[in-house]
């Protein structure tokens, strides 16, 4: 159901990222009894093979919505759609980048799943 709502409104990732994404955190800080020191961010999305939790967070999910939807834009045949489209290409330059030089829709998820396993990386402890 919340990911309709991601979806379909247009909420920003950092509002997604400040108020989901930490209502998030902070329930399996407490659910783990973690310190507050625990780099959650990492330990969140981090594949289960690497010994993480495997979850997805609120702003990756709505990432990988909005691109997903975008892509629907891009490859639709209604002309009011396309006109759309053109119309919000600066709002939406990461994702069309990815559309462009991942035309299939497998390789594109990858390609934002990488992306997004480096970010915590680049920025440790972002999530506390």
């Amino acid at each position: 159901m919340l990911s309709f709502d991601l979806k379909i409104y247009n909420f920003s990732l950092t509002w997604i990222e400040q108020n989901l994404d930490t209502i998030s955190f902070r329930a399996v800080r407490k659910w783990l009894d973690l310190p507050i020191s625990t780099c959650l961010k990492e330990v969140y999305i981090l594949p289960r093979k690497s010994g993480s939790l495997g979850f997805k967070s609120f702003r990756n999910v709505a990432e990988k919505l909005k691109l997903l939807k975008r892509t629907a834009m891009t490859h639709s045949k209604d002309e009011a759609i396309q006109q759309i489209r053109l119309e919000s290409v600066n709002k939406h330059m990461e994702s069309d980048t990815l559309i462009y030089f991942f035309p299939e829709r497998r390789e594109m998820v990858k390609e934002l799943k990488k992306k997004q396993m480096e970010m915590p990386s680049k920025f440790p402890c972002l999530a506390r």
